[in-house]
């Protein structure tokens, strides 16, 4: 939250992308009118153009009858909240998929409607918006009543490409983008993001839920919006810094603490659980995203884009119950790789141990460097006993494969493992 409101503070130029819902989230506003819940009968009738073309009358009747069941409706929480937020921002733009006019009615101003709104009119044949009719016809151009539709975009239609065109603009110029209610995962919306991320936006989702796209997130918060949005207006009200600058992590600290807690991807894509689930073969093929799981103070050879955090970062990274639960379940997963397993607070050999370490370590290759980012990590993070173990385990094998040559691993691993390890000795 500190972060975050940090964020938005010094923004100059805020955008709220609000979704139609996340998939396994809590958002209050899931699947509300959601077409993609439709069966493929009232898609096809209702939902699709072709509905329009083919029968417009029954088309007509089903739009009037949405319309008049949700005469009644309310802004609910999560839009009021969300709003409430937004009025200390000094310019704010809302960008939203949603078809109901619900953010309009909770007092936001400045909104894009890329699917337009269900509850206005607007004729096929001069696009007119709202366009008044007598007996049948558009007064504007005399066309039939039947041109006369819901402005709204059906399935087998595009967005209006001015209105995507000034979103575009919006979120490029932006400095912080809040999405809320959304995966990110289809367009216009993932293009949307990818091009604000590329412009150097800060891109926070909030209420997001199991596919959520996090590869173009800063942060992802799969928390209650209305939760995180009042949490924000107290942290955005109250202008005194509650701690320290030594008690703030770097952005680069932050983009691991983010990564191993689960609410981003790395520079690739990948989750911290998606790399958990790696199988041996696929760890091989990514070795671009061990410098996120095992960071050090030093930039990576094999990913330069992975971050590097400040020897304060890691003392506050250390202190972090989740983030040593993340750095201990990437080591038994790494540990796994290289024929390894932990038992009873050491480090022995596994089943599959010709596989692992036995397969390589015979003559020197970048695991070399791996397993010195992995101790050099571990310790950084307070978690000396398992780096401790590992260099025992690893010390004994490369010392009865590689003979006298071993010595050249063993004084980096030695290195990494030891205390107060200057930053320009550590390993890649």
């Amino acid at each position: 939250m500190r972060r975050v409101s940090a964020w938005l503070r010094s923004a100059q130029r805020v955008v709220v992308y609000v979704g139609n819902g996340v998939s396994g989230g809590g958002d209050a506003t899931t699947q509300i009118d959601n077409a993609a819940a439709w069966n493929s009968e009232d898609r096809a009738a209702f939902g699709h153009v072709r509905g329009l073309e083919v029968d417009s009358a029954a088309f007509e009747k089903f739009w009037r009858e949405w319309r008049h069941s949700k005469r009644a409706r309310k802004p609910v929480e999560v839009h009021n909240s969300l709003v409430e937020l937004t009025h200390r921002f000094p310019n704010v733009t809302f960008i939203t998929e949603r078809i109901d006019g619900l953010l309009t009615m909770a007092g936001a101003d400045n909104v894009i409607e890329l699917y337009g709104n269900a509850f206005r009119d607007r004729c096929s044949a001069c696009n007119r918006v709202r366009p008044n009719s007598d007996r049948g016809h558009c007064l504007a151009c005399n066309a039939p009543g039947h041109t006369i539709r819901p402005d709204i975009v059906l399935l087998g239609e595009t967005v209006d490409q001015n209105l995507l065109a000034g979103a575009e603009l919006l979120t490029k110029r932006a400095n912080v983008v809040l999405v809320v209610g959304s995966d990110a995962t289809s367009y216009p919306g993932a293009a949307l993001m990818d091009r604000a991320r590329t412009r150097g936006a800060r891109i926070v989702m909030i209420g997001s839920g199991e596919r959520t796209r996090r590869a173009v997130a800063d942060v992802a918060i799969p928390a209650s919006p209305e939760f995180v949005f009042k949490a924000l207006e107290h942290a955005l009200d109250d202008r005194v810094s509650s701690g320290t600058s030594e008690e703030v992590l770097s952005d680069d600290g932050f983009a691991i603490l983010s990564f191993l807690t689960g609410q981003r991807a790395d520079t690739f894509g990948y989750t911290f659980e998606q790399a958990l689930a790696w199988k041996d073969w696929e760890i091989e093929r990514h070795l671009g995203t061990l410098p996120w799981l095992f960071p050090l103070l030093t930039r990576s050879q094999v990913n330069p884009d992975a971050p590097k955090p400040k020897r304060e970062d890691f003392e506050l990274l250390a202190a972090d119950d989740r983030v040593r639960c993340a750095m201990r379940d990437a080591f038994h997963l790494m540990l796994r790789f290289y024929g390894f397993e932990w038992r009873d607070g050491r480090v022995a050999k596994a089943q599959n141990w010709k596989n692992g370490f036995a397969s390589w370590a015979a003559t020197p290759c970048h695991h070399d460097l791996f397993i010195s980012r992995i101790l050099g990590a571990l310790n950084l993070t307070g978690m000396r006993d398992e780096s401790v173990a590992f260099l025992c385990a690893v010390e004994l094998e490369v010392k009865y494969y590689r003979g006298r040559d071993a010595h050249g691993p063993l004084r980096h691993w030695r290195l990494a493992v030891a205390p107060q390890v200057p930053a320009s000795r550590l390993a890649i």
